[in-house]
């Protein structure tokens, strides 16, 4: 039998934001506020790294926000190295 791991998406990953990344971030969680409101930025979304820069997201998530842009010569909203945090 080959070698597997079981990874549940309900479990963290984090990973390092590019630019792009960052934007996308930031649409994503601005996409229902009206301009009225008091709008997420890019500095409430940095205070949420590591002293790294990761930043945690369920897999499911991350694979929402980004999914779209994760293709064959894209120009990736994180970098390629991630991190499984098992519970």
């Amino acid at each position: 039998m080959e070698n597997k791991i079981k990874f549940n998406i309900n479990w963290d990953v984090q990973v390092k934001l590019r630019d792009i990344g960052y934007e996308t971030l930031l649409r994503y969680e601005n996409r229902f506020r009206s301009p009225q409101v008091d709008l997420t930025t890019l500095s409430s979304i940095k205070s949420r790294e590591d002293e790294n820069g990761y930043i945690k997201f369920h897999m499911w998530e991350l694979m929402s926000i980004f999914g779209g842009k994760i293709y064959h010569d894209a120009d990736l909203p994180f970098e390629t190295t991630i991190f499984l945090i098992p519970e």
